[in-house]
């Protein structure tokens, strides 16, 4: 099988998955979801209610471009190595451990080499395209992700300097702990806002409601099955 066939094979499971989606988010938009009581219920509702792709989005060219593009994409980055070192699981790990600047920055731009050169166009229409979808979805999260960007900029000028990190500027993609800069949870040992406050501890309450081994594996079963929009027999009652 070639890497072309891969890819077409991808682009028909991508666009398979994406009539399913919209079937999801068509039974969950036919109920009156916001006015329920329960919230854990109500917040799956909300998740299956947001449609990512599709046709209602943009237009069915546009459609199945971006499958493509993202199945092509998929492939030049499954493939590419820097220093004899793949994505998953070297550079992850790497990207998400260390504080080297200079290390981050030595893999962050030979990753580019291997891979941003051959998508760059690609990829500049994928975020085209992407943003069409998140205007439709949710509208513009622009001032959220300012504020953020500003506080993780802060903390980022404190860790390792003004020289490596401009407080009036952007952030460097290789210090954000991800290869693609979109995932920011391995900062939060530098970012959390207030370190030296206790955590809340739910165990008094889980204790309350009788949670035992199974029902708590049944919970988290249940949430990632209703995330992923998949069915599952919950193991709650074992």
């Amino acid at each position: 099988m070639t890497t072309s066939d891969l890819c077409r094979g991808k682009i028909a499971e991508y666009q398979r998955f994406a009539v399913f989606q919209k079937e999801v988010w068509r039974q969950a938009t036919s109920f009156a979801w916001k006015n329920l009581t329960d919230p854990l219920v109500r917040r799956q509702f909300q998740k299956l209610a947001v449609l990512c792709v599709d046709d209602d989005f943009l237009p069915k060219e546009e459609h199945s471009e971006f499958f493509r593009i993202a199945a092509e994409m998929e492939d030049i980055y499954s493939q590419a190595k820097v220093d004899n070192l793949s994505l998953e699981p070297d550079l992850t790990r790497i990207f998400a451990s260390s504080r080297n600047a200079e290390d981050l920055k030595k893999y962050w731009v030979g990753w580019r080499d291997a891979t941003g050169k051959k998508i760059r166009s690609q990829y500049a229409k994928f975020v085209e395209l992407s943003n069409e979808v998140a205007r439709a979805n949710v509208g513009d999260p622009s001032a959220v992700y300012l504020e953020m960007h500003a506080y993780v900029r802060m903390k980022l000028v404190k860790l390792y300097g003004e020289e490596v990190v401009k407080p009036d500027g952007p952030i460097p993609g290789h210090l954000l702990g991800n290869v693609w800069g979109q995932s920011w949870i391995h900062l939060q040992d530098i970012t959390q806002p207030f370190p030296d406050k206790q955590d809340v501890d739910i165990t008094p309450e889980m204790v309350r409601r009788g949670y035992r081994m199974y029902s708590m594996l049944g919970a988290a079963v249940y949430g990632v099955c209703s995330s992923c929009h998949i069915g599952a027999k919950s193991v709650a009652s074992y």
